[in-house]
């Protein structure tokens, strides 16, 4: 169904999902009054500005012409090819960068022009095998892609000229790319600019999918953020290169295109390695016909839990795989024992509860973090240090450690068992808050409820 923000994000969705039908149409009249003033508003910024630029253009002074399909070229490739991020349904690309390049070496008028005329250049290949572009999209995408740049872009360029008292459409290169000058009006540019980006994808997400506004506003912003200010000093070299010459700063956009294929492998390397680890727990389910299922749950509820308490980054890849893994010591458990169906003896209770052992030590070769390692040994082991199996050494337990215990143990409650029916969602959720403390670390006991109690008001 194509994409949506061509900011830092490129946002892909199916469609408004509302509960209720009048919520359903309330959500859609809303959703199409944004879009339509986010058009309105990006309109009249081109109105003003692009005329003006276009003039230049015409004249083709110090080779605008050249300069200008160069920077097309360059913002369509950087467009057509984004990049995961570790939210399944969003992407990065580095358009919002070369998007800086050509505010500071062409100005205003040149850069909404660029961003309107690279839109029908942009070809995204999905998932799904589609090549997605401006010419199969519904028009409504197509104008937000386009409009919710253009206005982050305009009120972000407001900073940037004010610190020069300058207006002009085209700002002069001897002005714009003095340093340390250019510094500070960058740095409050890109600021303004991702803010007010974000605030287009987090309403959007709002009136799409009910999500958390100010959680998402805060989620795109302060997560792209560090990208785009280390990206930032590569846009100004580029706008230096093309202040030198347009070729050459294409030769230097080359290179980049080799880096972004490179990273582009190892994200594919880790698709893949993901898929195996998949594999690996369609294997350990298949024995038990209850557990179908609850290692990707657990995971689901691990990742929310941890991403509400504010981690990120790779400590979330790892819960990820943890997650995935944290039973494969079941394939070591017998199958009379798994799918019994009536309560186990004490000696089947003592067998099971070595399943952590067992996959700790089926691991044992695979090289993998300390932390996926404490996931899987010790996602039984109470806060309290009760639980199986005993704590090895002085070290501390990772806070994911107490993370995967707390979605296990829930989904483990909320789902069928051979000797039990699932508990109701407030029998578990008592159940948990009675643990804290004792079973589960109490920040972590903290941080689930507020978000349960966040998910049930939105």
């Amino acid at each position: 169904m194509g994409s949506v923000g061509v900011g830092p994000f490129s946002i892909h969705y199916p469609g408004v999902r509302m509960s209720a039908a009048k919520e359903n149409r309330t959500s859609a009249v809303l959703l199409n009054l944004m879009i339509m003033m986010l058009a309105i508003m990006a309109a009249l910024i081109a109105y003003r500005y692009v005329p003006d630029y276009l003039v230049v253009l015409v004249k083709n002074e110090n080779d605008d012409v050249v300069g200008f399909i160069i920077l097309l070229i360059v913002l369509s490739f950087s467009r057509s090819m984004p990049l995961p991020t570790s939210r399944k349904d969003e992407e990065f690309n580095i358009a919002p960068i070369i998007i800086y390049t050509a505010l500071i070496y062409k100005g205003i008028g040149a850069t909404v022009l660029l961003m309107i005329i690279s839109s029908f250049f942009t070809f995204v290949r999905h998932e799904d095998g589609r090549i997605h572009h401006a010419f199969n999209t519904p028009l409504s995408k197509t104008v937000f892609n386009c409009a919710s740049v253009i206005v982050p872009l305009y009120f972000g360029w407001l900073c940037y000229a004010s610190a020069y008292h300058d207006f002009r459409t085209v700002l002069p290169p001897n002005v714009v790319l003095q340093l340390p000058d250019i510094l500070l009006p960058s740095v409050v540019y890109l600021l303004v600019f991702l803010l007010i980006n974000s605030l287009c994808m987090a309403a959007l997400f709002r009136l799409l999918h009910h999500a958390p506004f100010f959680h998402n506003l805060r989620y795109g912003f302060f997560s792209m953020l560090p990208t785009m200010m280390m990206l930032a000093p590569l846009g100004f070299l580029l706008a230096y290169f093309f202040v030198v010459s347009a070729y050459i700063a294409l030769l230097f956009f080359i290179p980049l295109l080799f880096a972004r294929f490179a990273f582009k492998l190892y994200l594919d390397s880790r698709e893949q390695y993901m898929k195996t680890i998949s594999t690996l727990t369609t294997a350990i389910e298949a024995k038990d016909e209850y557990t179908e299922g609850h290692s990707r749950r657990v995971g689901e509820y691990a990742v929310e839990i941890a991403t509400f308490m504010g981690i990120k980054g790779p400590r979330i890849e790892n819960i990820k795989v943890a997650a995935v893994l944290h039973d494969i010591g079941k394939i070591g458990i017998e199958d009379k024992i798994l799918r019994k169906p009536g309560k186990l003896t004490p000696e089947e209770w003592d067998r099971i509860r070595q399943h952590p052992s067992i996959g700790v030590h089926i691991l044992a070769e695979v090289e993998m973090p300390q932390t996926v390692r404490d996931m899987i040994e010790y996602h039984h082991l109470h806060y309290d240090n009760s639980g199986y199996p005993p704590k090895r050494g002085d070290r501390e337990i990772p806070m994911e450690v107490h993370i995967i215990t707390l979605a296990d143990a829930y989904d483990a409650m909320t789902s069928d068992r051979p000797y039990r029916r699932a508990l109701p969602e407030e029998v578990a959720l008592q159940n948990i808050m009675e643990g804290k403390g004792t079973q589960f670390h109490p920040d972590v006991v903290d941080a689930f409820l507020r978000m349960k109690a966040t998910a049930v008001k939105h």
